[in-house]
């Protein structure tokens, strides 16, 4: 088996971060120090995020404009990354706090998905496993923090575009979304009924 290609996250270490040594070369996911044995591993940062579903048939879902890089513009999920010793419903509620001042009931999230995505941000990108989940929503929130969201856009999730969408998780999300509410008879090839 060939060892698997470096990750270019690994490339931005000129030098080592036990010795101080130029040059520890790329193994893989890790950066190791040829001198000393240091080794840091670039693994996956976890992400966690809310599909928040708005009254109706069928329900509009609630996402955010981004206001910043990456992928200013477009629409993402409230959400964000998973602080250490957190677990994900936590950091989604979390997230919703500080992004919408939105407090959800003490009713457990309902788990839709989790789904890999690649987040550039000044010059690295971040591999990471996003935990999508889903809750009801009574009406839009009034205030929604600025510096991280141009707008709150309830969305039709039959009729958004995957353009339209941030990052790879978010379109994963949604198809995850409308497959679990498609209608049982399209979900699969239909066969043909006794004969009389």
């Amino acid at each position: 088996m060939s060892p698997a290609p470096a990750d270019p996250a690994v490339r931005a270490f000129r030098h080592c971060g036990g010795c101080g040594r130029p040059g520890p070369r790329a193994e893989g996911t890790a950066a190791v120090c040829g001198a000393c044995g240091w080794c840091f591993f670039t693994n996956v940062a976890a992400a966690a995020a809310v599909l928040l579903e708005l009254p109706g048939d069928p329900p509009r879902l609630l996402l955010v404009r981004r206001s910043r890089e990456p992928a200013a513009g477009r629409l993402g999920i409230p959400g964000g990354f998973v602080d250490a010793g957190e677990i994900a419903e936590a950091a989604a509620r979390r997230e919703l706090r500080e992004e919408l001042r939105l407090r959800l009931p003490p009713t457990p999230l309902r788990f839709l998905c989790t789904a890999s995505n690649a987040y550039p941000y000044r010059g690295v990108v971040y591999r990471t496993l996003d935990t999508v989940f889903t809750a009801p929503l009574a009406a839009v929130p009034r205030w929604f923090d600025a510096a991280e969201i141009g707008a709150l856009v309830p969305t039709d999730p039959f009729a958004v575009g995957d353009d339209e969408l941030a990052f790879p998780a978010t379109r994963a999300a949604l198809a995850a979304w409308r497959a679990a509410r498609r209608p049982a008879s399209s979900t699969g090839p239909r066969t043909a009924g006794p004969k009389s």
